[in-house]
């Protein structure tokens, strides 16, 4: 079937394709991990309220969380029984001595640090970092991890390049949860916990049709194109030069997402590994080209459209500064009329392609554009509606609408 308009899909992965469950069981798992070890199973974490409240305070990433509730955690225990001997670092952990503690307790005391934590994060750097220089140069707040504050080098194990793999315990242990054992050793070449299957694998869930994912996998390329943009890690392409140097979030985390839709090697994603690495290249502000960005929308657009990666992020790049839009045309010619829908559960993505189909029109491109939010909290929804998305139950329904208002 031919159709007038070039019809592109920019499909957010995390709330739209699958539920996400895996993000959450890692990080519970990572922490229980460490509990376990330290003899404080009473303190276990059975519940994704934490991470809850940390994105109450916009602390978003578990990379982050373990860290942190690794901290809070050691300096609860010592506002309850200053005696106990903390280990030096994370490196070979042993049962504490101590009967200090309940689950009810920490919860409490939880609930009333995560609020200091996010008080002490400045927003110009990494939370981990922010707070852990807080601390070294003596300008934090008063309840700021007040017993901890004083075991400076433990301080440093926990918190301190909290986005280094070869330096941070928390972040390999909560990788391999987030991997699985095998395609962690896969990715990163080094050894890990044993025998550890892949929540992501494990838990992440379908949201959109065995019809509609057989229906798109044949039909990209043909009838219409499809990308997964998204905030997830993903594998930096090989079509990506390798002078540029990857970033740490060049994680497959993205592909084990396609991989579970039988999409991965048939339709591209274009996640926060490649932005990173491109910003890094670029000597960009990290996260700078992240959506709600118009950029990380259009190199998605010129990615999904066939372009190699780093031919999109070029075009994307030239198009996005006001430079000459001829990469953008080698991809995509001004000729070809455009019908993009972007379907998401938040606003930054609705935002993104917005702004990206503003600039397209801009330098003569002709785009209609379809905007779609799945309907999730009511927080969201409002958020989604604010943006100009057309509220819709599932991906599917919005796939439906689409092929069917474009046409």
């Amino acid at each position: 079937m031919s159709w007038e308009r070039k019809k592109v899909l920019l499909l957010d992965i995390d709330g739209v394709l699958v539920r996400p469950a895996g993000y959450r069981a890692s990080f519970r798992q990572a922490v229980n991990f460490f509990l376990d070890r330290l003899g404080l199973t009473r303190l276990r974490l059975e519940s994704d309220w934490f991470a809850e409240r940390f994105e109450d305070v916009e602390i978003l990433a578990e990379w982050y969380m373990t860290p942190f509730i690794l901290a809070m955690i050691f300096d609860y225990l010592l506002s309850l029984d200053p005696d106990v001997s903390l280990p030096a670092d994370l490196s070979n952990l042993k049962p504490l001595v101590t009967k200090a503690g309940t689950a009810s307790g920490f919860a409490d005391y939880f609930d009333g640090m995560v609020g200091v934590i996010a008080a002490a994060w400045s927003r110009d750097d990494y939370p981990t970092e922010a707070v852990l220089n807080a601390l070294r140069r003596g300008e934090y707040p008063e309840r700021l991890l007040p017993q901890i504050r004083r075991y400076e080098n433990l301080c440093a194990a926990i918190l301190s390049d909290a986005l280094d793999m070869r330096r941070s315990i928390p972040l390999r242990v909560l990788e391999t949860f987030v991997l699985g054992s095998d395609l962690y050793r896969k990715s990163f070449g080094t050894p890990c916990l044993e025998n550890v299957p892949s929540c992501l694998i494990e838990l992440d869930r379908p949201l959109i049709t065995v019809e509609n994912r057989d229906c798109l996998r044949s039909e990209h390329g043909k009838s219409l194109t499809a990308v997964g943009m998204t905030a997830r890690p993903d594998r930096v392409s090989d079509s990506v030069p390798a002078r540029l140097t990857r970033a740490f979030s060049d994680i497959p985390e993205a592909q084990c997402a396609f991989d579970a839709l039988g999409w991965d090697g048939f339709i591209p994603i274009l996640g926060v590994g490649t932005l990173n690495t491109f910003e890094d290249w670029l000597g960009r502000r990290r996260d700078a080209y992240l959506k709600p960005s118009a950029f990380h929308a259009l190199a998605a657009l010129f990615r999904s459209a066939g372009g190699e990666t780093f031919t999109a992020l070029e075009a994307a790049e030239a198009l996005y500064t006001g430079q000459d839009p001829t990469l953008a045309e080698r991809i995509i010619p001004k000729t070809v009329p455009l019908a993009v829908a972007v379907v998401e559960d938040s606003a930054a993505g609705i935002v993104a392609a917005d702004a990206a189909v503003a600039r397209l029109r801009s330098v003569g491109y002709d785009v209609s554009f379809f905007p779609f939010g799945v309907r999730t909290t009511d927080a969201k929804s409002k958020l989604l509606e604010r943006a100009g998305a057309k509220l819709v139950p599932s991906v599917n329904e919005a796939l439906a609408a689409f092929l069917a208002e474009s046409a």
